[in-house]
């Protein structure tokens, strides 16, 4: 019989689970299944040794992007080596069901789902999925054990794609439901809990502690704050959580990532790392001026109100935007007392920002630095930021964005898009890292934009340190040496 190259053969489809496979178990031939080899897999090797790099994508309903949110928060206090929110595949108003675009087990939209995942799978990815879905099942009628069948779909055409492991978020407590409908997404969730006991790749996250209004005769499963949208309610409206929801629903997925993903070490920039187009191509492209330890730099702050800005922000940056009300703000260089704590060294400086008063208008301040760089295309891309915040209280947000790069990306920590009550965040203390990998079209003279947000009506007070930003190239690893 002639024999035929491997590359000559027609490249197989994706296992479904019941194929036979040969292997050797105690010295003698078996048979297993796939889905067999994958438990073992599973339960053999810590996962977050498997691959040190993954993307985390998002599925399901309205809600989707709260989990994302809460895993950017993990991530800036515990860094982990992963993507997150790298594909977002949901619809708000979906269901489990089969309805053209909203229903998650709608042939296209499941289709859909396995290209993206299958395309990264090949690309060499890690591709984990949070999925948020459940809630409009509930107020559309349908059975919870129907709810499970489909996710159970779901998950089976997920895993046919390649994808690794499943996180289902619990349907969240909501106002102005009656004691039946939440009786069934109590029952949906305990649902998800056996659904995630009895399959080795599916993990359940419940964030239900931190968002459920503690009042004992709470059996309507109102969230805390219900519908009134105030400051450290958990939802805007009773139902979508605001930047306050997400930052709650971080505790719930902190002892999941961590076990998922590589742990990564804090970005300490040092103050000599520079870019260097021969010598240095993964160098910071922001230069030396991205380790902020001295004032220099440019202001652009316009005093609208009765406020003031002392000081100048960091050497080779630029600052802007508008004070308003009393809200003052100063420069100056100081130690980082959570660098320090990090470390056990002293010494460690940073540009801190100090903020005082109350603005009258919503508002940001943001620090920018680009500088000129050749036309880099495609090339994949790493953007960070570290701080130490120090009591920081009335902060609606932080963000981290590209400068001059198609497209733009920015990575937010709190609300992003128009700011209300329930973006007030709690008050910060110590250190806060963002990290966004990007593969931009074009990029050229290009850099990093940082913000701090607030609302009008609320006093801003307390410091954020700048300890520094890297804007750098992330080329492929080169093959070994011959």
């Amino acid at each position: 019989m002639p024999s035929t190259k491997i590359s000559a053969l027609t490249p197989a489809t994706a296992l479904g689970g019941g194929e036979l496979l040969p292997a050797v178990q105690g010295g003698g031939n078996v048979a297993v299944t796939p889905t067999q080899l994958r438990d073992h897999a599973l339960s053999g090797l810590p996962p977050h040794i498997q691959r040190p790099y993954a993307k985390l994508m998002a599925d399901g309903d309205s809600k989707r992007l709260e989990p994302v949110a809460a895993a950017r928060w993990v991530n800036a206090r515990t860094p982990i080596e992963c993507w997150i929110g790298s594909n977002d595949l949901g619809a708000g108003g979906s269901t489990t069901g089969t309805q053209a675009s909203t229903g998650l087990t709608n042939a296209t939209r499941m289709s859909a789902m396995q290209a993206t995942v299958a395309a990264e799978v090949a690309a060499g990815w890690t591709v984990d999925m949070l999925l948020t879905i459940g809630t409009n099942d509930i107020a559309g009628g349908y059975p919870p054990e129907t709810v499970l069948a489909n996710l159970r779909r779901y998950h089976d055409a997920f895993r046919a794609a390649g994808g690794r492991f499943l996180i289902v978020m619990a349907v969240d407590p909501r106002d102005g439901i009656d004691g039946t409908a939440a009786r069934k997404i109590v029952a949906v969730n305990h649902g998800y809990a056996d659904y995630c006991n009895s399959i080795a790749d599916a993990i359940f996250c419940d964030a239900t502690p931190w968002w459920l209004d503690p009042a004992p005769g709470n059996v309507s499963f109102a969230p805390v704050g219900g519908s009134t949208g105030a400051a450290f309610a958990v939802a805007a409206d009773g139902l979508h959580g605001g930047a306050y929801g997400a930052y709650r629903k971080q505790f719930a997925l902190a002892p999941i990532l961590p076990a998922l993903y590589r742990p990564r070490q804090f970005l300490t920039l040092q103050p000599g790392d520079a870019y260097g187009s021969s010598d240095a191509i993964r160098g910071n492209i922001l230069g030396t001026n991205g380790r902020m330890v001295s004032l220099g730099g440019t202001s652009n702050i316009t005093i609208s109100g009765t406020g003031s800005a002392s000081g100048t922000p960091p050497a080779g940056w630029t600052a802007d935007g508008t004070l308003s009300g009393d809200l003052s703000v100063t420069f100056s260089v100081q130690d980082c007392a959570a660098l320090d704590d990090l470390t056990g060294a002293s010494g460690w400086q940073a540009v801190r920002l100090t903020f005082t008063g109350t603005p009258d208008a919503s508002g940001a301040l943001t620090i920018k630095r680009f500088v000129s760089l050749a036309q880099l295309n495609a090339t994949p891309m790493l953007a960070s930021a570290l701080f130490g915040a120090n009591g920081l209280s009335g902060c609606h947000g932080l963000y981290l964005a590209t400068v001059n790069v198609n497209p733009t990306t920015t990575c937010y920590l709190g609300a992003s898009g128009s700011i209300g009550a329930t973006d007030q965040l709690p008050t910060l203390d110590g250190l806060l890292g963002i990290d966004q990998p990007i593969v931009p079209t074009t990029n050229s003279n290009s850099g990093l934009n940082i913000g701090i947000r607030w609302l009008a009506g609320v006093p801003l007070s307390g410091s954020i340190d700048l300890i520094g930003a890297c804007w750098r190239r992330a080329d492929p690893v080169p093959a070994a040496a011959a």
